[in-house]
């Protein structure tokens, strides 16, 4: 599923994707195809994909998983693979799901933070 936006993200963000699904305990295919995402865009790695598809594959992994925390967790095992394209719009995107985390990321140092709610 692409949905519509100008913020975009680079593929190499989707590195570990699979992987990480695997290893939550979910099906790597059935998340791609229940996020509308075919499994070949990813292999392009020099791609962007819109900020919004890539936050709802996060989403899906996160419910077909059990992990309501999927994209923390993702994001903690590949810190270094996300930039977004300079030519995005600048806004960024929000699923929710930071306040339901018990976590938080330091964007400038890839450093996990105590959750503001502690």
């Amino acid at each position: 599923m692409v949905l519509p936006t100008r913020s975009r993200i680079s593929l190499t963000a989707t590195i570990g994707l699979i992987d990480a699904v695997s290893a939550a305990g979910g099906d790597p295919e059935a998340v791609l195809r229940a996020a509308g995402v075919d499994r070949s865009i990813l292999a392009n790695l020099h791609g962007f994909i819109p900020c919004a598809t890539f936050a709802h594959s996060l989403e899906v992994a996160a419910t077909m998983t059990g992990d309501e925390c999927f994209g923390l967790h993702f994001g903690e095992r590949y810190p270094s693979r996300v930039w977004i394209d300079p030519r995005a719009s600048g806004r960024s995107f929000d699923t929710g799901s930071s306040s339901r985390c018990p976590a938080r990321r330091d964007s400038t140092t890839s450093t996990v933070l105590p959750s503001a709610s502690t």
